[in-house]
């Protein structure tokens, strides 16, 4: 079993500036072997840090027709063990998620993990110790579309953190007068119940400079001490925005990553980023589809500074030294994280693999066709 990794409270000061670089041995998992139940696909992953590990849970696609959820470990971010076989599967027939399990975000509340999925057009939940085994909740889905038109045609693609004492969701709704996303917002208290926030989309075409007509989805958020930080997908690349309460946000003029829009390229388009904060670096893990039409979707990485960046760590400390006496100490610890020339990527298969900090990286000199509309239909 996995123990969860706690980390300590940050905060973070200054303007938060990612310069991403794509790691030069994409992709990092692909679809397995022939009979294999992700034969086809492995897509809209979801990655976390537990211990000195990480794990990742993915949409396997098995003969282009069945979604089902997996699993797979890593010491280093890219060289990964797949567990053999899917650990959420669709329900049976004439249930809630009957057409597929697919989109996992998996969180830890400091008692059990909690696995958020999408199945047909819903969200629901399931419960593991071990991240093997999940029970799901008996009175799934936990959340559905409307009644507000931007998603009364389905949900999904959602993103959970929990930030005491409350759990947020960022999710992906369509609708249905023309198909187009925008991203919502809903908070819970148990986990369970959900609410909607009334001032739903919290991210649209219109408020995110969104080209692409379909609007954005797919959002990943990680809070970065007060602020959040949110990655999503825009057309055919990822573009990222700030918040300071994970309702009203900005987004950054120019794209976090950038797909490679050559038709023989391993990421003609990059959707779906999972996003993990890993000391100073951001790792970033994405779906990346070849330009290929018979290429299966594949598990790509990138890695990012945040510059400038301040750091402050707070630990405090109390003794007592009589009944009526409390004497508390507090130390105050602050690491400032600069931009540095762009280094080389140490080898993966080196044992003590680490990722080298990337500063002042170029971003590929690429312009996405407007006419792309490359986009799954899920």
């Amino acid at each position: 079993m996995l123990a969860a990794t706690s980390f300590p409270a940050a905060e973070v000061h200054g303007q938060i500036a990612p310069v991403c670089t794509k790691y030069p041995g994409n992709p990092v998992l692909v679809p397995g072997s022939q009979n294999a139940w992700d034969n086809t696909g492995a897509s809209f992953e979801d990655v976390i840090r537990n211990g000195s590990s990480f794990v990742m849970f993915y949409t396997g696609l098995y003969n282009n027709a069945t979604e089902e959820i997996g699993m797979a470990t890593s010491t280093n971010g890219v060289t990964w063990t797949k567990y053999p076989t899917p650990i959420i599967v669709p329900g049976s027939k004439g249930s809630w998620d009957s057409s597929l399990a697919s989109y996992p975000s998996v969180i830890w509340n400091g008692t059990e993990y909690l696995m958020y999925f999408t199945g047909g057009n819903s969200i629901g939940i399931a419960f593991s110790k071990d991240l093997v085994h999940w029970q799901q909740y008996a009175n799934n889905p936990v959340l559905t579309p409307g009644p507000g038109l931007y998603d009364n045609y389905s949900i999904s693609a959602h993103n959970v953190m929990y930030d005491p004492p409350l759990y947020k969701m960022w999710y992906s709704g369509r609708y249905s007068g023309n198909y187009t996303h925008s991203i919502g917002y809903a908070t819970s208290s148990d986990g369970l119940h959900w609410t909607k926030y009334s001032g739903n989309p919290v991210m649209t075409r219109s408020t995110n400079n969104d080209t692409y007509v379909g609007g954005p989805w797919g959002a990943s958020v990680v809070k970065l001490g007060s602020e959040y930080f949110a990655a999503y997908t825009n057309q055919a690349f990822v573009l990222s925005a700030t918040s300071t309460d994970g309702i009203h946000w900005t987004s950054s003029p120019k794209p976090l990553l950038l797909n490679s829009n050559q038709t023989s390229g391993l990421d003609f388009v990059i959707e779906t980023p999972s996003l993990l904060l890993v000391n100073s670096t951001l790792y970033v893990w994405y779906t990346a589809f070849p330009g290929s039409g018979s290429s299966p979707d594949v598990m790509a990485f990138a890695f990012c500074t945040l510059s400038p960046l301040v750091v402050t760590t707070t630990v405090t400390s109390t003794s007592v030294s009589t009944i009526l006496s409390t004497t508390t100490q507090t130390s105050v610890s602050t690491t400032t994280f600069t931009a540095v020339s762009t280094q080389e990527v140490p080898s993966p298969a080196s044992p003590a693999y680490e990722f080298a900090t990337i500063g002042l990286a170029a971003l590929l000199v690429v312009v996405v066709s407007a006419s792309l509309v490359r986009r799954k239909t899920r």
